[in-house]
């Protein structure tokens, strides 16, 4: 989970935008801010607790702690080879550190790491409620202060220190060999900014950008690399927008029966050369908002998405204004905005080129 300056009143307010579900924002006098998210269509409720703190704020030398202490307290997901090249893309950012931590650090975990990366981050006055479904924000409030606003806050939470990463000088390669793998592929990952509240507008750009090249059956890298050339099998193009700071664009293809690596790196890049010098088909283009306007509608029947997309938004420094604009600055991408998000992003000395070997190519 990511942070947040998070622009909350401190007088409840309701939020209205079109095709939007209204919604509700007040702080707890222990610094709690709530967000209440009205959907009436049934009868259940979505209840969930943010904090404005992971794995980027571990200190170091016990990365891992965040992932530990998310499996001690709730659920958690495990993540593989993408760690080696994230590793490679942050010089110096600790977004380039796993999530799960790296092994020889996770080993040395104990009780006492986990109390203390608790304690400088789980408070109430480091959090948000978020209440999503058939609720009402009055009932919300007495039940959070009943429940939430006796825990007392915590005046010793620090502000975040997030360093940042130096200018990229120079393409990475990272090429590993498992004997376990049984389906070589080649990705490559571009550093690339996040969203920003208030100027979401070149995400925007970049989330299009990833449908176009490689969000389906209809996208350009699979059109034209396993239907056209069939050099490969499969193909997507990925962006992770929901970060605090600067983020990633990736790449991915796995090659067909007989295609090299190597050879299937050099039609990757050659698809999306030819790609940005004839421009953006405008009917895919059309196809891919009506798709995400189609998706947007359709999610506000589901309260847990409703809540996770404006608890993850919150968390990564947007405000509920940035949530409700999102959708409408999708639907103003044109053609010419994904080609210059192309030509920004896909800077080679801001890159990761991965390959992953099969177990017969590994070498004695």
């Amino acid at each position: 989970m990511r942070h947040l300056p998070l622009v909350l009143s401190l007088v409840a307010t309701p939020f209205a935008a079109q095709a939007e579900a209204p919604v509700t924002t007040f702080t707890l006098d222990n610094g709690m801010d709530v967000v209440v998210i009205e959907n009436h269509r049934a009868p259940s409720v979505e209840h969930m607790v943010w904090y404005r703190a992971g794995s980027a704020d571990e200190p170091r030398g016990v990365s891992g702690i965040a992932h530990f202490l998310e499996h001690l307290m709730f659920k958690g997901t495990q993540t593989l080879m993408r760690e080696q090249a994230t590793a490679a893309l942050y010089i110096n950012h600790p977004y380039g550190n796993p999530i799960i931590g790296w092994r020889h650090e996770m080993e040395q975990l104990d009780m006492e790491d986990a109390l203390a990366f608790y304690e400088a981050h789980y408070a109430p006055n480091n959090a948000i409620l978020i209440v999503a479904g058939d609720a009402d924000p009055d009932e919300v409030r007495a039940l959070a202060e009943k429940h939430y606003g006796v825990i007392p806050a915590n005046p010793n939470i620090q502000p975040r220190e997030r360093v940042q990463e130096p200018p990229h000088l120079g393409e990475r390669r990272l090429v590993l060999r498992d004997p376990r793998v049984s389906t070589p592929y080649v990705s490559r990952s571009y550093l690339a900014p996040e969203r920003d509240s208030g100027a979401q507008e070149k995400a925007a750009a970049l989330t299009i950008l990833a449908e176009v090249l490689g969000g389906g059956q209809t996208s350009v890298l699979n059109q034209k690399l396993q239907f056209e050339q069939q050099k490969v099998v499969y193909t997507a193009a990925f962006y992770r927008g929901g970060s605090l700071d600067d983020t990633t664009f990736g790449l991915v293809a796995v090659p067909a029966p007989g295609v090299t690596l190597d050879e299937a790196e050099a039609a990757m890049d050659a698809a999306v050369a030819d790609f940005i010098e004839e421009g953006v088909d405008p009917e895919q283009l059309e196809r891919i908002k009506f798709q995400l306007k189609a998706s947007q509608i359709y999610a506000q029947d589901d309260v847990s998405r409703l809540a996770r997309r404006y608890g993850m938004a919150l968390t990564a420094g947007l405000t509920i204004e940035d949530v409700q604009a999102w959708p409408e600055l999708l639907q103003a991408v044109t053609g010419e905005d994904v080609i210059e998000a192309a030509r920004s992003v896909f800077d080679m000395r801001k890159s990761v080129t991965s390959h992953l070997m099969t177990s017969e190519e590994v070498t004695q």
